[in-house]
């Protein structure tokens, strides 16, 4: 199992600054969707190996977690409404984007002379609860086994350890940060030095703002036992020396508080707070609707353009690259082939099908009588986008170059949905 392992740590490390967005939500009826349609490519799919097995992993991961990306961004562009509602929906902007960044995610009727003046008194911090500085390379604990607790909102964690007549404050220390990060309590645990090079545990709540009562998130305390008692007293990691706090700002001179520094306001607009202090002052609005078209297009472009580079840094990894030049090829086509209407709306294409936001062009286009052309355009451009990175998304591997080993009996064709659904088709060999 070490190797499919790896996987999941590449996975892992690949995504987890990935923000969740409201697109990664779905109805059961989305949820069917794909269901069918993992069926309907299992029915066609060979048993097959892969001929470079060692990209296997990161390609399925990168081109998953990409066309998730430019899935996110078309959503985002689609609306039942019109296909001019589809662009030029509200974009809301910061003044000031070091004090604060804003994000329009609602349907509200806006407009672009909505605005309102946002002031940070103080961000949401997290509880940090700093030990004592011990010297590294002596013993200052008395040999045993100890017992401390680890209390949070939800639970009580116990901790047990044991100290060798032979080990040093260094390695204690080190022991225990490596031992609560391991327990993943909802906290990071790590060493810090002075200038005396003494080390000291340093524990930071994961999340920001006080919990219910406004008490601090977590709290640590040795058990009954004298020797455990002793021991905290030593390590001195009880001491709270940040408490954790919530936000504090004003909407139009009116105070608001919040446990986080990211927030949802009114259901429509999603701020994060970046800055605190006197100078803390932005204001917050909307785009006109030039600007926004721009913006939103700018997003797609920016997404589509992202996956023909990853496309074609896959096809360049050895000589034989058959199936994911054929990758690279197929995104490209999507541009190409609608060169002469996307160059004439200010969307420029280059030869190997990345597109170029031509913003004087794009203003134009937009507002000329012919508006209704560059919506049809821009939505026909979009929607192709959208149904060629589903398609990417349900069966990453298609692309990989493969040994074909058996074809399905051409009448017997059981769909078996969930087993291979992972990677369509693959015949694993050795756990890739």
């Amino acid at each position: 199992m070490a190797k499919i392992d790896n996987v999941y740590a590449y996975y892992i490390s690949s995504t987890s600054n990935k923000k969740s967005s409201k697109y990664d939500y779905h109805s059961k009826n989305d949820l069917k969707k794909v269901y069918t349609k993992i069926i309907q490519v299992n029915k066609d799919s060979p048993l097959f190996k892969l001929a470079e097995p060692s990209t296997a992993k990161r390609f399925a991961i990168d081109i998953k977690e990409t066309s998730r990306s430019l899935l996110h961004v078309v959503a985002s562009l689609s609306n039942e409404d019109s296909l001019e509602s589809c662009f030029d929906k509200k974009v809301a902007y910061s003044s000031n984007p070091d004090v604060a960044d804003a994000t329009f995610w609602g349907n509200s009727s806006y407009n672009e002379n909505d605005t309102f003046t946002l002031h940070i008194d103080s961000l949401a911090k997290p509880q940090v609860n700093t030990g004592n500085f011990l010297k590294a390379d002596i013993l200052s604990f008395i040999p045993g086994n100890y017992t401390f607790d680890l209390k949070t909102q939800s639970s009580t964690y116990e901790f047990q350890f044991n100290i060798k007549s032979t080990d040093t404050n260094f390695m204690i220390q080190n022991k225990l940060v490596n031992l609560i990060n391991s327990s993943n309590v909802g906290l990071k645990a790590s060493l810090i030095s002075d200038d005396d090079n003494a080390n000291a545990i340093r524990l930071i709540g994961n999340n920001t703002g006080l919990v219910e009562n406004n008490k601090q998130p977590f709290s640590v305390f040795p058990s009954s036992k004298n020797n455990s008692i002793a021991m905290m007293d030593v390590l001195g990691i009880t001491n709270i020396s940040h408490p954790a706090c919530n936000s504090s700002f004003t909407i139009d001179g009116e105070p608001y508080s919040s446990t986080s520094n990211s927030f949802i306001l009114n259901n429509d607009i999603e701020l994060l707070l970046l800055a605190e202090g006197d100078d803390a002052t932005t204001k917050i609005g909307f785009k006109n609707n030039v600007e926004a078209i721009s913006e939103n297009v700018t997003n797609l472009t920016t997404a589509y353009n992202n996956m023909l580079t990853l496309a074609q840094n896959y096809a360049t990894i050895h000589e034989k690259q058959n199936n994911r030049n054929q990758f690279f090829l197929s995104m490209a086509s999507i541009s190409v082939g609608m060169k002469s209407q996307l160059d004439s709306i200010g969307l420029e294409v280059s030869d190997n099908g990345y597109v170029f936001v031509n913003d004087l062009l794009l203003e134009d286009a937009v507002s000329s009588k012919n508006l209704d052309e560059t919506f049809e355009t821009l939505n026909s451009f979009k929607n192709s986008i959208g149904s060629k990175a589903d398609d990417i998304s349900i069966n990453p591997l298609a692309y990989m170059d493969k040994i074909i080993y058996e074809y399905k009996p051409p009448y017997n064709n059981f769909p078996t949905p969930y087993v291979p659904s992972v990677y369509v088709g693959l015949f694993l060999d050795n756990y890739v």
